[in-house]
Order: structure tokens, then sequence, then C-alpha cells
């Protein structure tokens, strides 16, 4: 990705307070939550926007949120984005080039490690997309 990145002159940021908690998970699969969600922050973000990456800590998870200053989701898409195959159709008025398959995977992924996933967002004001993952020794 980081071509596409320097290509569209997207600047990502990260925040994460010291001393964040261990999680125990898979290391590969988290890696491609990570991966499928900010690939498609970067795919939906315009040249010269902004991408965000956060970690932070509440009870027993971890909250990762990926933010991008994209085109947005209209809230009853919301759901629907998780399903397999699913793409949003015309209102994109973009050629992504996917096979409608990364959030599903996310979104597996996320819940064979006891997480959840969400978004939020509104049409023209980008979209957060949000997932946890539970703290190492929490069951």
């Amino acid at each position: 990705m980081e071509t596409l990145v320097e290509d569209k002159g997207i600047k990502i940021r990260l925040g994460t307070p010291d001393g964040l908690s261990i999680v125990n998970c898979d290391k590969q699969r988290t890696r491609q939550v990570f991966s499928n969600l900010i690939s498609n922050a970067v795919k939906y973000t315009p040249k010269g926007g902004k991408i965000y990456l956060n970690i932070n800590e509440e009870k027993n998870y971890l909250i990762v949120s990926v933010k991008d200053d994209g085109i947005g989701i209209p809230k009853e898409e919301h759901e629907k984005i998780f399903k397999r195959f699913y793409e949003i159709g015309d209102y994109l008025e973009h050629e992504t080039g996917g096979a409608g398959l990364g959030l599903s995977i996310v979104k597996g992924i996320v819940e064979a490690h006891n997480g959840k996933v969400w978004v939020e967002s509104d049409p023209g004001k980008g979209s957060t997309f949000f997932f946890t993952v539970l703290k190492e020794g929490v069951k």
C-alpha cells in the first residue's frame, strides 16, 4: 500500500497511549484486519487526505479505529457492508476494484477473536471503522 499512499499524497497518523496492554490474538489474521481496513481507507480517501489509526484501552478490550476523510457511507449501508460480496454500488461512483470480501473477512477474524467490528460514517464526512480485541488473560 505504500506506493498508493505516496501516489495519492495521503498522510497516515498513528495514535496510541504508552503502555498498551498485551492481547492474545493470531498475529497473521490481526495483520490482515489492519491491512484490509487501511487499504479501504486509502481507496476511498481523496488525494492529499488523511487517515488516522488509533488504539485505546477500555475495560477488557483494546479498541482500534481507522478513520479516513473519504467519501463516507450512508447509514442504511452500515450493517450490509460487512456481508460477503456486498458493494455499495452507484453511491460510490468510484472504481475500487474490490471483490466485496474485505470487510466480511475483517468481521470473521474479529469475531473469531471474541471482538466486534462496526462503522460510524456519513456521506461526505468520511468513515471510522472500529474493532475490539480482548486483552490478554480476559475470557
